[in-house]
């Protein structure tokens, strides 16, 4: 069951960037239908990744990962997107599966997916903190 207490943001590793997320769109309704939107898109997609590995797929990887490369983009999930794009590329170049990048890639989505339903759950602790004045 995800966490949603505010505080573990703060100890969560840093996948998606929220000041650049907030400087972007900085209207709640914003942020939140753009959260509600990756999730309901790519709350799937972690149980497809999986699919496409125990199949050996490298088509179905390539194009999987190509999304989630530029899903990440948006959100400034850069671990996310280098996974992806890491995978895609391979792929590209070899022509063949390559089953670290793509667990790789799952791990990453894992951790992206989770803090973007933290980040939902606790829209204020997303914020950034205006910076301390003396």
């Amino acid at each position: 069951m995800p966490t949603t207490d505010p505080d573990d943001l703060n100890l969560m590793v840093p996948i998606l960037d929220w000041a650049s997320l907030w400087k972007r769109l900085r209207k709640d309704m914003a942020v939140t239908r753009a959260l509600e939107s990756v999730l309901a898109h790519h709350a799937e997609s972690t149980l497809r990744l999986q699919e496409l590995i125990r199949s050996q797929d490298s088509e179905g990887l390539q194009a999987l990962a190509h999304r989630l490369r530029s899903v990440a983009g948006m959100f400034g999930a850069l671990p996310t997107q280098e996974a992806a794009a890491q995978l895609e590329d391979f792929i590209r170049v070899q022509h063949r599966f390559n089953e670290e990048l793509a667990v790789q890639l799952l791990g990453q989505l894992h951790q992206f997916l989770e803090q973007a339903r933290v980040g939902l759950a606790n829209l204020d602790a997303t914020r950034p903190k205006p910076p301390e004045t003396r």
